[in-house]
């Protein structure tokens, strides 16, 4: 279950990559700014505070040391259970990703429009009608 946490919590590549493929380059260094600041903010720099309350909360009185480790292990759901909540909402955003990436493969001009891009297609036979006649020799090869 470490081994699962813990590579669960490797997706900084993924984060960026996902940024970086629906934001078009003049809003890209917000866009990562804005995600760097929300995930530290609700992420390592409020976590461990908010465990150590629920912790506090779960062992009350109790000050044995069977108390702490059991106020603290139960404390540590809520982080595994947001981290199982991330998980679902990163499979719902698979097809909105798909959608905003290929508006912002068209914002840039990587894609074209598919009316745009009819008019560039010829068939085969318009490029024999209007390619240069080959010598009879050539013709078998």
């Amino acid at each position: 279950m470490f081994v699962a946490i813990t590579a669960c919590c490797f997706n900084w590549a993924v984060i960026i990559d996902m940024i970086m493929a629906v934001v078009i380059p003049p809003r890209r260094n917000t866009a990562i700014s804005w995600q760097i600041l929300i995930s530290h903010l609700f992420g390592d720099a409020s976590g461990p505070y908010i465990v150590g309350m629920i912790s506090d909360a779960i062992r009350k009185d109790d000050s044995s040391p069977l108390g702490n480790f059991n106020s603290l292990v139960t404390s540590f759901y809520l982080p595994n259970f947001l981290l199982i909540c991330s998980a679902i909402l990163f499979f719902c955003a698979v097809p909105t990703f798909i959608k905003d990436n290929t508006k912002f493969k068209k914002a840039v001009g990587v894609l074209q429009e598919e009316s745009a891009a009819q008019e560039y297609v010829t068939s085969p036979r318009e490029e024999e009608e209007d390619s240069p006649p080959r010598a009879e020799g050539l013709q078998s090869l």
